[in-house]
């Protein structure tokens, strides 16, 4: 069985970069992916960890920016909740290193565009 997702959203928070107690580093965030206009998004918990590429791609994303991710999802369940949660093998959409512009905002109305 194959357990692979790639989904495109929007991050819900910075990424946080911690350390567990045998050393290694971990990157997590949330992304927002839209069902349509009157339909809730569904929330994704996303992971990297050391020595996957997307570590050091998510560590450089900030909140609102636009990515697509790619791994493997994992569902789990706390206090009577179901959690969805992607471990990252890939991102797409992350800035280039050394990139410190702000996450793009979104077009506020569109109506300067000359065609």
């Amino acid at each position: 069985m194959i357990n692979s997702i790639t989904v495109t959203g929007n991050l819900g928070t910075d990424p946080e970069v911690k350390r567990t107690a045998g050393g290694k580093s971990v990157c997590s965030a949330r992304l927002a992916v839209s069902q349509g206009r009157d339909k809730p998004s569904i929330w994704f918990d996303l992971t990297a960890w050391e020595g996957a590429f997307a570590l050091k791609d998510l560590s450089r994303c900030r909140k609102g920016m636009r990515v697509t991710a790619s791994g493997r999802l994992q569902m789990r369940e706390y206090n009577g909740r179901e959690y969805l949660s992607i471990r990252l093998d890939s991102l797409a959409g992350a800035p280039p290193p050394g990139d410190s512009r702000p996450a793009a905002s979104p077009d506020p109305g569109g109506d300067d565009i000359p065609w």
